[in-house]
């Protein structure tokens, strides 16, 4: 029978959370270290209409303060450009991870880049051919971040969305070196056989072990994206979906923000 903490074989339903929370409070306090990483949108905070009205609130900040004082890492990882996330998170002494996984900035301010000139190049082309064809139509949201572009389409009707996916997705099929992401209400464009954010997550994991002592570190992943599922995929800590029950490798799920915020409230009091 497959352990409780082994990672998914396979996409297959994962158990709630706060129903098995003492056989996952057990293995915390078992742990040396512990490693919690979380998405943010849609993970820490919850959907808008909109990516600029989303913001952090408070509670939720001052609770992963508290978290960053008292286990071993602390990360917030988002598909939205690192000096974004890192004004909507505003803390210090935590990781931050941008772009799905293309730049990441360390507790000590260090920033890290995973991406070539190359290919920052490119996404420049891809984003002026993206602006001239879609900047007039409505409910059609353009971002530029640098190594990937957003097209959101939350806000449009059904016709201006198809016009906006024939473009989106003509322009993955005919540029070498280009790749298509489709997250919640968006499509992304970024480049081929790059890094993603489960990459970066375990970059970061395999640095911080180097460089503590070689205690047993317990990693947690909190997510509720596709991109996430990168993550997922072979975890070998605890791997948590936010609202999915189906089609996901992570190997629990919670319902929303809300009850992520609660598990990371019962963290906090239990961690050493």
């Amino acid at each position: 029978m497959r352990g409780l903490l082994e990672p998914n074989a396979s996409v297959s339903a994962p158990q709630h959370l706060l129903t098995v929370w003492p056989l996952i409070e057990r293995q915390i306090r078992r742990a040396g270290r512990i490693a919690i990483f979380s998405d943010f949108d849609g993970t820490l905070t919850s959907i808008r209409r909109t990516p600029g009205e989303v913001s952090l609130r408070e509670d939720v900040r001052d609770l992963l303060k508290r978290l960053s004082h008292k286990v071993g890492v602390v990360g917030i990882v988002s598909g939205r450009s690192l000096s974004e996330l890192q004004a909507k998170v505003l803390l210090r002494g935590i990781w931050y991870v941008g772009d799905h996984g293309f730049s990441a900035l360390t507790p000590n301010n260090r920033r890290l880049d995973f991406a070539n000139q190359k290919q920052r190049k490119q996404m420049r082309q891809v984003y002026r051919f993206l602006y001239s064809r879609l900047m007039d139509l409505k409910g059609i949201g353009l971002e530029n971040k640098g190594v990937t572009c957003a097209v959101h389409y939350r806000n449009s009707s059904r016709q201006t969305r198809e016009r906006a996916r024939r473009v989106v997705f003509s322009l993955a099929e005919e540029i070498p070196g280009l790749a298509l992401m489709r997250g919640k209400k968006v499509w992304e464009l970024i480049p081929r056989d790059a890094t993603n954010k489960g990459e970066a997550v375990r970059r970061i994991l395999r640095q911080v072990k180097a460089t503590h002592s070689p205690r047993h570190w317990l990693a947690m992943y909190f997510g509720d994206d596709t991109t996430d599922e990168t993550v997922f995929q072979g975890w070998k800590g605890i791997s948590v979906a936010v609202g999915k029950r189906t089609r996901t490798a992570a190997r629990f799920y919670v319902r929303s923000a809300v009850e992520v915020r609660q598990v990371l409230t019962r963290l906090e009091r239990i961690a050493k």
